[in-house]
């Protein structure tokens, strides 16, 4: 048997570590605990959903869905409170415990390479990195007003980086440095094709 489909055979037989994480630290507590699926749920549906979080949530430490857990103790749902919560409401909380990993985050990757990310890009890409930092903390714009705040936050990125790259303060330097970073980051939301084909 080939080295390739030994792998195979290992990766369809045994849990993921990161599964398996998910299963010990937010699972089995929650089952243990008596957390039941949510009124009018099938058991295979409640199954479904299970899996679906076993891979959105699978970039959480244990402490965090540790974390995760007594929060959703908190927010159960039913007359006994002890039925869980949808979907949505379980990966709203997860996020806001612990940020998950920007390529993960559908929301933002779709988002920042629209048509909208790349106009923010086009017109400063500090605009764009205010714009990435606004999606992970508040999700998408809904006012004339928020874009308004994502401009001049923006316009504050460009000067303090114009202003750190100018000095030979270390802390700025490595300010400096830490804004380039997350300036390239956020380009490879907006054009990830592009980055992709140049990797």
């Amino acid at each position: 048997m080939s080295v390739e489909k030994i792998a195979d055979d290992q990766t369809t037989t045994e849990p993921r570590e990161s599964v398996v994480r998910v299963r010990t630290n937010l699972f089995k507590p929650l089952d243990q605990a008596g957390l039941r699926r949510p009124r009018g749920q099938t058991a295979a549906e409640h199954q479904a959903m299970r899996g679906h979080l076993e891979s959105r949530l699978a970039y959480m430490d244990a402490g965090n869905l540790s974390a995760l857990v007594a929060a959703l103790e908190r927010v159960a749902e039913g007359s006994a409170r002890n039925r869980w919560p949808d979907e949505a409401t379980v990966w709203n909380i997860a996020r806001h415990i612990q940020q998950p990993p920007d390529r993960s985050d559908r929301l933002l990757t779709s988002y920042m390479a629209s048509r909208a990310g790349v106009a923010a890009w086009e017109r400063c890409p500090w605009e764009a990195v205010a714009l990435a930092r606004n999606l992970r903390e508040f999700g998408p714009p809904k006012y004339d007003s928020t874009w308004d705040r994502i401009r001049d936050s923006g316009e504050r990125l460009r000067r303090t980086h114009m202003r750190c790259a100018a000095s030979a303060d270390p802390e700025d330097v490595r300010a400096a440095s830490k804004l380039d970073r997350e300036r390239s980051h956020v380009k490879g939301l907006v054009f990830p094709v592009e980055i992709g084909g140049a990797t």
